[in-house]
């Protein structure tokens, strides 16, 4: 049965390797292969697509982290008109449609409960103050990141 709606074109977004064994991005596999089976367009742009080469380091990688909202827009300014509907892992995307000049749908999808494994990563090391935190650069780094991701994830 044909259905009478448009086939919507899609754009899925995730900052991490378009890899099934990986949690998040098998979402966006699945779901890619539904929306594609329904008769929609479907792209992606992930991890590997903004940054090709793998990351020389952990630190390296981490940056990627943080750079990776930025590509992001890059390309949805870019090439967001050939879209009907950006659907997003939160906190990846984490500005105003107006400022990316997109004018459809915008989804910012949850696979975990964010907040509630931070309050988790708060709570465990004041349980367990004696484990082990590594050099005073690499905490303070890690710190750093974990504010980015709540903040991009809040203005999701």
């Amino acid at each position: 049965m044909q259905s009478a709606v448009a086939p919507l074109r899609i754009l899925a977004i995730v900052n991490l390797p378009w890899d099934p064994r990986l949690g998040a991005a098998r979402v966006w596999i699945e779901l890619t292969k539904e929306w594609s089976g329904a008769g929609h367009t479907v792209e992606k742009f992930c991890l590997t697509d903004a940054f090709p080469d793998p990351p020389a380091s952990r630190a390296g990688s981490a940056l990627r982290q943080i750079l990776f909202p930025h590509q992001a827009a890059a390309f949805v300014r870019a090439h967001g008109h050939r879209f009907d509907v950006i659907d997003c892992l939160i906190g990846v995307l984490p500005f105003s449609k107006n400022s990316l000049g997109f004018r459809g749908l915008l989804v910012a999808r949850s696979v975990g409960l964010f907040r509630l494994y931070h309050r988790f990563l708060h709570e465990s090391s004041k349980l367990e103050p004696s484990q082990k935190e590594g050099r005073w650069f690499g905490h303070l780094f890690h710190r750093f990141i974990d504010w980015r991701a709540r903040v991009h994830s809040e203005k999701s």
